[in-house]
């Protein structure tokens, strides 16, 4: 009677200790979302014969704020190293000062491009909350682009299509740091200070134009 007390216990001990080791395993692919707030703006870079326009917008013009947001798929090769790409659509462009005479107008440009990036991501330090490095490049497609106007101190606004001579493909890197921080087993939270510019003008009649941002990504990741 004894034996078979003892063999029972056992097997029901191994069991139970069986079922609590045993874990559904996580994958190598991450699937989520992020928003970024970003601080936009642009650079420009003329001929010496063109260089009095340059010197007038970059007086008139300064930096506004815009945002990124989109999904995003992860993939894991190894524990330190992985790889990100996604669909990405953001609002880029510059503004105005903030003139109050009557003779300037005053203007807000919106540039929209859907990005397809693709990225490194090294991870520095993986305690509870991971630090990670980051890295890589995008290639931008432009949707459409328009300008808010207001004219004068009227009051008065008006939307307005920018110029076509816009290139449709423009090409970008960008780099930044983060931090991983777990919500649950498969969930986590991403927050990551980016910065991104172009390497391939956005126009060049008479003066090419690139687009320079910097932002903080902010998402929710899950893992599969």
């Amino acid at each position: 009677m004894r034996f078979f007390l003892f063999f029972f216990l056992f097997l029901w001990g191994f069991q139970v200790q069986s079922q609590t080791e045993e874990k559904e395993p996580i994958g190598k692919f991450d699937f989520g979302f992020s928003v970024s707030p970003d601080y936009s703006y642009r650079l420009l870079r003329a001929e010496t014969s063109d260089s009095w326009m340059k010197n007038m917008y970059d007086t008139l013009e300064i930096a506004r704020v815009g945002y990124t947001a989109g999904v995003q798929l992860v993939y894991h090769h190894n524990e330190k190293l992985y790889f990100s790409t996604g669909l990405l659509f953001s609002d880029r462009g510059e503004r105005t000062r903030k003139y109050l005479i009557p003779a300037v107008n005053n203007y807000v440009n919106h540039y929209y491009y859907l990005s397809i990036p693709l990225r490194a991501n090294y991870y520095l330090i993986q305690k509870k909350i991971k630090l990670f490095l980051s890295a890589g490049m995008s290639a931008d497609v432009y949707l459409k682009s328009f300008s808010v106007i207001e004219f004068g101190n009227s009051g008065e606004t008006q939307s307005l299509g920018l110029s076509s001579e816009i290139s449709r493909l423009n090409l970008m890197v960008n780099a930044g740091f983060g931090i991983d921080c777990p919500i649950t087993e498969r969930w986590y939270f991403k927050l990551q200070p980016d910065y991104r510019m172009s390497i391939t003008p956005v126009s060049d009649s008479p003066i090419k134009k690139y687009f320079i941002s910097a932002g903080v990504n902010i998402g929710f990741f899950y893992r599969f």
